[in-house]
């Protein structure tokens, strides 16, 4: 989700974007203008004929007809599908990445279809229930922290969304693999080799609960464990019961439960956790099965070089220093190159890898003659090319968003090869030195794609594992003078029929290629001798063996798959007669239920797509508006609670939204002018704008903090991303507001505005660089930094204050987890105006007992924690504050599927305040205090934190107060 709205932020800033589309009777089809038109046709007749199976199979009506957005803002291929409020289906058309053959081998464009729509085709799906609810709020509705009684709204109108992650994602990946003609991870030797590789090792299996909890947020594959999880799961429901009936658990018929639980228990006739129990059961007896089929065959002797990693990227060897250098990912630690003594498996970190894919971590290359290390950053981006040596550790940025990843060094040029994607489609290109431009060697029809390369010692040749448009692979070799010729036909081609060649590289003499395939079902290590062609077994593996690295006195580097990851070893590379196979739990599934065999999608027809145009021209977004819903809310206006409606707008892509509210607030003491509330807030492109009339909010009605504002505001507002990269943000925000009928400063609830009208304008630049290893809560190193200054005008006069702000932190290495931060704030106004407006207020938590803003309020400069809201002013301050974030706990199985704890989050901080520091008035504040977050996730898919908090205060020596703080942030 973070992804998909820094993409469309960064879409934003872009104006309209060169937009297009195309609408047909099932599909508004949004693209880039002209670069992704040539692909228009084919997602078109893709789509719907994704569509028609699922209304065939599923009896799915939609609710309106989807916008599908094809998109080129990531080079690495992803889709993603929201119901609500409209139905909307992203799409990156990059090439997928599937390290591992963690994802199907079909052409990808195919596959991604097949498996969102069965996204769309089991959620927005509805019977007479959901589409009375539909009609009562005018449309489906999404969770808006706003109004958090959208979220039973949602559940009312989009039931089968409010599903766990594993059961959506098991369902989308089941149900693809038949879609595709068995293509697809339910018949994946990725899967397999996950599961028997637990049952080698006596690794515990998650639970529903514990999946959620832990499995999706600390293990290594983390998210990926929904698809594993789930894909499995539901394969074996359709081994042990039926297809028909997981199809039947997905549908959401008459009669049947809006819950997936309680629908599971319907058409099953047991609890689900029952079902779970069996199936891990039976998962056990099956891959035991399996192991010991492979063990009639001996395995190959492995020596281990450490312990297990995480997710890897490619790996080196630099054998003057005996080190292995590879990307790690792992738990506790940020992404990054690590070098690794293998003789002691002692590692160190060469640089940190911002912007991190799952399994590959990033694309490295190895310049051994000069110690060079050659990585990608911005990999779920568009990628940048950094360098790092060895020996210093000095990084160099190279080329930014050049787009360009698959790195290989060539040696006898001293140059990189690598793949670039641009417009759905893959070239070859040559880097030389001094890395700082590229040029394009061969660009690739829409479908072949190249990854996995490497250069020949000689640098006479090129070896990269290419997919055809079909989704065939094979292993290609090129002749490096002919591709600089623009030739790009390889000197030899190689097969490894159903099985995904992955990782080959040259010997050292030249001679062989060695990679890896699950041509038996389980990822061995293959040789292949290039003068005869001839195809070798080297290895045989009880879970797998990936991405060979062969070394000069005969033997093999290479990653050996465990439960906590990826662990390299050593092995001789020994020729295998006969190697061990198994059984796929999808193969059975075909055998024993063929109806599976019948599901096949057709591939895009080549018709003409105008046939079926009834509109097209350029996409501009307030033309397309139209009303998402409207649904009744609570609202609160200065501790006075009442009634109110509110109405919602947008575009399909939601570049453009507009929200309407009235509401009342009758009796409670307020005046007649103040019962009578009106909103309306706009966003199109960056721009922001609001009219309010009395303006209130929800969560007033849970003070202290009050955000009621008396009389009419107008505020406008325009914010730029100058700089979006991986982890690194800079952006320009700009705001006017227009107040009159004040009565209180707007964020200063306690103080008097001193007039009735109020001009304030603000701009700033803000800078942040913050990063956190896998299973954090939080972030735990980096820095962000502010610059604004703001305008206020009010009885005549003109005051102007500016703000500085720095925080930084760092990692306590003893500790996994926990961090140390410095957080400093600077404030002052320029003139001797005594106006309210003059002065910084600062005094308690701010947390409201129901919110909906940051956890941890106490960080921001006007909080003071010990102190009542507002208590403190000051004309000009200094404030100083330090934190200590400590390990957090971790549940694991601590509630229900639907509702549970996540974690639990101390932290300790100490802040200062100097107020006046650089005049006579001078007067110093102080602030200790801890606060304990506890997160919640409600119904799959939402987050809720209950938050602790105290404190005291000092005046200089005296004591003011102690502060108890009690909150739960929603949505």
């Amino acid at each position: 989700m973070a992804l998909l709205c820094a993409s469309a932020s960064h879409a934003a800033e872009l104006g309209t974007l060169g937009l297009s589309y195309v609408r047909t009777d099932d599909v508004l089809l949004v693209h880039d203008e002209p670069e992704l038109t040539p692909l228009v046709p084919h997602a078109a007749s893709t789509f719907r004929n994704a569509l028609d199976w699922q209304r065939r199979v599923f009896g799915w009506i939609p609710s309106d007809r989807t916008t599908l957005w094809l998109r080129d803002l990531s080079d690495n291929g992803n889709a993603r599908v929201t119901p609500a409020p409209r139905n909307l289906y992203q799409m990156d058309v990059a090439p997928m990445a599937s390290p591992f053959e963690t994802a199907p081998s079909a052409e990808r464009m195919y596959s991604m279809m097949n498996h969102e729509l069965v996204h769309l085709g089991t959620s927005d799906v509805a019977n007479s229930r959901d589409r009375f609810w539909r009609r009562v709020f005018l449309g489906k509705v999404s969770p808006q922290p706003q109004h958090p009684e959208s979220l039973l709204y949602t559940m009312l109108t989009v039931p089968r969304w409010a599903a766990p992650r594993w059961q959506l994602e098991g369902a989308a990946v089941f149900l693809e693999t038949w879609m595709g003609g068995g293509q697809g991870r339910a018949q994946g030797g990725y899967d397999e080799m996950v599961f028997r590789a637990m049952v080698r090792d006596g690794a515990p299996f998650y639970d529903p609960l514990a999946l959620e909890t832990r499995g999706t947020r600390s293990d290594f594959q983390s998210g990926a464990n929904a698809y594993l999880y789930g894909t499995r799961f539901l394969t074996w429901l359709a081994w042990a019961k039926s297809p028909q009936q997981v199809l039947q658990w997905l549908r959401r018929d008459e009669g049947s439960q809006p819950d997936y639980a309680a629908q599971f228990a319907q058409v099953f006739e047991l609890p689900l956790n029952d079902a779970w129990k069996q199936w891990i059961a039976d998962e056990r007896r099956f891959q035991q099965a399996n192991l010991d089929a492979l063990r009639q065959h001996p395995p190959t002797p492995l020596r281990p070089l450490s312990g297990a990693l995480g997710s890897v990227s490619r790996a080196f060897v630099d054998e003057e220093a005996g080190t292995l250098i590879t990307a790690v990912r792992t738990r506790g630690v940020v992404d990054h190159i690590a070098e690794i003594n293998m003789r002691t498996g002692a590692a160190r970190t060469l640089a940190e890898v911002q912007g991190a894919t799952m399994y590959d971590v990033t694309s490295l290359a190895w310049d051994a003659k000069h110690k060079r290390v050659f990585f990608t950053t911005d990999n779920q981006g568009l990628r940048s090319l950094w360098a790092v040596e060895a020996d210093t550790g000095e990084r160099t940025a190279l080329l930014t968003e050049a787009r360009i990843g698959e790195l290989a060094f060539d040696p006898s040029t001293g140059s990189l090869l690598g793949v670039r994607h641009e417009a759905g489609l893959a070239s070859l290109v040559r880097i030389p030195y001094p890395y700082r431009d590229w040029q394009t060697l061969y660009t690739f029809d829409y479908g072949t794609v190249p990854r996995d390369l490497d250069v020949s010692p000689d640098g006479t040749q090129l070896v990269a594992s290419v997919s055809d448009p079909g989704g065939d692979q094979f292993v290609q070799v090129f002749d490096m003078g002919r591709l600089r010729e623009g030739n790009a036909e390889p000197a030899a081609r190689f097969s490894f029929g159903q099985a995904a060649p992955e990782g080959f590289v040259f010997s050292p003499d030249g001679r062989h290629l060695y990679g890896s395939a699950y041509y038996t079902g389980v990822s061995n290590i293959f040789r292949i001798e290039l003068a005869t062609a001839r195809i070798d077994a080297v290895s045989n593996a009880e879970t797998g063996l990936f991405r060979p690295t062969p070394r000069p006195d005969g033997t093999l580097v290479a990653f050996e798959y465990t439960g906590p990851g990826f662990r390299p070893v050593a092995l001789q590379p020994q020729t295998v007669a006969a190697l061990g196979t198994i059984r796929l739990l999808g193969a059975e599934v075909a055998q024993r239920h063929p109806v599976v065999k019948t599901w096949q999608v057709p591939a895009a027809r080549t018709e003409d797509l105008e046939s079926l145009v009834r509109q097209r021209g350029a996409y501009h977004s307030a033309e397309h508006l139209q009303l998402n819903n409207a649904f009744p809310v609570l609202f609160g206006y200065r501790e006075a609670g009442g009634l109110g409606w509110c109405a919602n707008f947008a575009d399909p892509l939601t570049l453009t939204e507009i929200g309407l509210l009235a509401a009342v607030t009758p009796g409670q003491g307020l005046r007649a002018g103040e019962r009578l509330h009106l909103e309306a807030t706009a966003r199109h492109l960056g721009w922001s704008a609001s009219l309010a009339w009395n303006k209130g909010s929800f969560y007033d009605l849970f003070g202290p903090t009050l955000r009621g504002t008396r009389g009419f505001q107008a505020t406008l507002g325009r914010d730029v991303m100058l700089l979006y990269q991986s982890t690194q943000r800079l952006e320009l925000r700009n705001k006017l507001a227009w107040y009159t009928g004040l009565e209180t400063l707007p964020g200063a609830q306690n103080v008097a505005a001193g007039g009735s009208r109020l001009l304030l304008a603000e701009t700033g630049l803000y800078y942040s660089d913050l990063r956190r290893s896998l299973g954090a809560v939080g972030d735990e190193k980096g820095v962000s930094a502010s610059a604004a200054l703001t305008l206020s005008r009010t009885a005549g006069r003109v005051v102007t204050q500016p703000l500085l702000r720095l925080d930084a932190g760092m990692p306590l290495g003893g500790w996994r987890h926990a961090s140390l931060w410095s957080r400093t704030a600077a404030g002052g106004t320029a003139g001797t105006d005594t106006l309210a407006v003059s002065r910084h207020y600062f005094g308690a938590f701010g947390n409201n007992w129901v919110d909906d803003g940051t956890v941890q309020r106490y960080r921001e400069p006007g909080s003071l924690p010990g102190f009542k809201i507002d208590e403190v002013s000051a004309r000009s301050y200094v404030r100083q504050m330090v934190e200590l974030n400590l390990p957090p706990m971790v549940f694991q199985s601590l509630g229900r599927p639907d509702l549970y704890l996540q974690s639990l989050r101390p932290a300790v901080f100490a802040a200062g305040l100097w107020t006046e520091p650089f005049v006579g008035d001078r007067r110093r504040y102080a602030s200790l205090g801890a606060q304990v977050d506890l997160r919640i996730s409600v119904l799959h898919w939402y987050d809720m934190t209950l938050s602790l908090g105290g404190a005291v205060g000092w005046k200089g020596k005296q004591r003011a107060g102690t502060e108890w703080m009690l909150s739960l942030k929603v949505l």
